[in-house]
């Protein structure tokens, strides 16, 4: 939901040319993906059975 929510927001900054709001949607969403993979990465560890 954020992460849609932050790209659709992200083109609509974009379409009217709004500074730093597009950026910051951006940057928001740009921290899920960072979330994500964290995600996957401890998930993955703990399936090899090296969790953390």
């Amino acid at each position: 939901g954020f992460y849609c929510a932050a790209r659709t927001l992200h083109t609509v900054f974009y379409l009217k040319q709004m500074q730093p709001h597009r950026m910051i949607v951006f940057q928001a969403g740009m921290v899920c993906h960072v979330a994500l993979v964290a995600q996957v990465v401890l998930l993955s560890l703990r399936a090899m059975g090296k969790g953390i």
